[in-house]
């Protein structure tokens, strides 16, 4: 049902990305599991942290948007260059599930395209500035556990 890529570091900026490859039967059981973005923006309210912490990204990026202000400067917290950026974990559901991963940092994440997949009439996802392994965790952790509850809930769906 899916395919992870390419996953070959490269030392540079966005030299971490990787591709997911989509089949037909995965866009099939997306639609068939009835999960839809009301679900998954709780998953994500209830575990986002979790996972971004966990991958050593939650200390990157500045949850209570308080950019650079004095205030979070004499907090104790170093922001880096992502605090500036994307906040937390995002994810834009549609036909062939999560279609837009975004996790902390400078635009990163996995994008939905049509370019030739493994799986006739499949998709992929394309990453951008994946630029840490910490990003790459979190991307895996995050689009592993929504393929995984996709499939759960066809399990489930089936009896």
């Amino acid at each position: 049902m899916y395919l992870i890529d390419s996953l070959c570091p490269s030392g540079g900026m966005g030299g971490h990305g990787f591709t997911i490859h989509l089949s037909p039967e995965f866009r099939d059981a997306v639609k068939s599991s009835g999960i839809g973005q009301p679900q998954v923006d709780h998953v994500l309210k209830n575990y986002g942290d979790e996972w971004a912490s966990k991958c050593g990204l939650l200390h990157r990026y500045d949850p209570n948007r308080r950019r650079l202000s004095h205030r979070f400067v004499s907090s104790g917290t170093i922001p880096s260059d992502e605090a500036s950026c994307h906040h937390g974990i995002t994810i834009r559901w549609g036909e062939w599930g999560p279609e837009h991963i975004t996790v902390p940092g400078n635009a990163c994440g996995l994008d939905i395209d049509s370019c030739p997949s493994v799986y006739r009439g499949g998709r992929i996802l394309l990453p951008h500035n994946v630029d840490h392994w910490g990003q790459v965790n979190l991307l895996l952790i995050v689009f592993c556990w929504f393929a995984h509850s996709v499939a759960l809930q066809n399990s489930v769906n089936d009896e």
